[in-house]
């Protein structure tokens, strides 16, 4: 995701909103991890904190000390990012089970797949 991206903003709040409503449930068996591409770290932890999207882990995806942010950022070239917002769902096994737009997507039914 990224704080410039109009379409990552609802998708982010129901990510917030999840995170909340399953932490005892999903507590050591499930991350919700968001993952944002913008240039500066500064910018990501204001909107953040502005949005008070606080719930699930929050990442900033760049390289300490290098100059690899945004669409060049490791994390993004690793998981093939090209596009935000991407979602995807990994497995206990570090397989991706899931990717696309989350929008639609439903995480409760799918994580409780996993789950079971």
């Amino acid at each position: 995701w990224a704080t410039w991206c109009g379409p990552c903003q609802d998708p982010m709040a129901e990510l917030n909103r999840v995170a909340k409503a399953r932490a005892e449930e999903w507590k050591e068996k499930v991350a919700l991890i968001g993952a944002s591409i913008d240039d500066e770290r500064e910018t990501v932890q204001k909107h953040l904190k502005k949005n008070d999207w606080l719930s699930p882990r929050q990442l900033w995806c760049a390289s300490a000390g290098e100059d690899k942010q945004g669409w060049q950022a490791p994390a993004a070239k690793t998981y093939g990012i090209r596009g935000v917002p991407t979602a995807l769902l990994i497995d206990k096994d570090g397989k991706i089970t899931w990717r696309g737009h989350p929008s639609g997507f439903d995480k409760d039914a799918e994580i409780g797949k996993l789950l079971k």
